[in-house]
């Protein structure tokens, strides 16, 4: 189903997510830290919204942790929109599976969006809009001194202009 410029403009988003990064951070009193980030990028804006997970609060790659994070999203950031289009990574564990799929089918019939469609990248191709947005949080990282959470968070939102995490 295609939508004219208008109408995509007042109802449609087009979100994509990816767990792309984790990064070690020394220099810490009682050792490293490894901190998980998940971005959520809202093609509308471009914007990322990310979520920095602490090693200790982390749970793993599957489709829980997507999920619960998503849903999170769609609760604090969402526009009020009822179509959505979702672009994913070809992971099978986070993003490919039942469970996911039954979680975007349950906000349709319960009529918190009339459709979603969730489509996955083409084999071969591995780069898309989140990897753009963690590609300058390494940028900004290499020239940073972070020895802590709160020091990761500000190379987050330093990153690019309108950060959010």
């Amino acid at each position: 189903m295609r939508f004219n410029a208008q109408f995509w403009a007042e109802s449609e988003q087009i979100k994509m997510f990816n767990n792309g990064m984790i990064i070690l951070i020394g220099h810490v009193k009682n050792g490293s830290i490894i901190i998980s980030i998940f971005g959520i990028c809202e093609e509308a804006f471009p914007q990322q919204t990310n979520y920095l997970i602490k090693e200790n609060e982390y749970v793993g790659k599957g489709a829980n942790i997507v999920i619960s994070i998503i849903q999170h999203y769609f609760e604090n950031h969402g526009f009020g929109e009822k179509f959505v289009v979702i672009h994913a990574d070809n992971c099978p564990e986070q993003n490919k599976n039942n469970i996911m799929i039954k979680y975007l089918i349950w906000h349709v019939l319960n009529n918190l969006y009339k459709q979603i469609i969730y489509s996955f990248m083409v084999a071969g191709h591995t780069k898309f809009s989140p990897d753009g947005f963690f590609g300058l949080i390494k940028l900004k990282l290499r020239n940073s001194e972070v020895d802590s959470l709160t020091d990761m968070v500000q190379v987050v939102q330093n990153s690019t202009i309108g950060a959010i995490t």
